[in-house]
């Protein structure tokens, strides 16, 4: 019996992702070395933030400053990995609990989401 490995999952559902990123918003893809690390020095207040599961799974937070976590649904998550974990937790409940929250997530920048891999600092 085949049994998949978390980095199968994960590679996966990037190439999910990818092939429903053109019915989507416009996305843009940074290029480069891995960026920063801080949110407070990737994000500003009311910046908003989303995790995506597949093609329909989706949760919009925003980013606040003065907590430096993210908002969703009246719930504060101080980490990019903690919001992809809930996510996964409730809406992918049969995934690992692994989670990049760095990777995995997208921020909203002039109406373009961009991957928060590759924020400056």
């Amino acid at each position: 019996m085949w049994a998949e490995t978390c980095e199968e999952e994960e590679e996966e559902e990037e190439e999910e992702e990818e092939e429903s990123s053109s019915e989507s918003a416009p996305r843009v893809k940074a290029t480069g070395a891995k960026g920063c690390r801080d949110m407070a020095k990737s994000f500003t207040n009311g910046q908003r933030i989303r995790h995506t599961i597949g093609i329909n799974k989706t949760w919009i937070g925003t980013y606040d400053y003065s907590r430096n976590g993210i908002v969703y649904d009246g719930n504060f998550y101080k980490s990019l990995n903690g919001f992809a974990v809930k996510h996964y937790s409730i809406d992918r409940t049969d995934r690992c609990k692994y989670s990049n929250g760095w990777k995995e997530c997208e921020c909203e920048v002039d109406g373009k989401w961009i991957s928060t891999y590759y924020l400056p600092g």
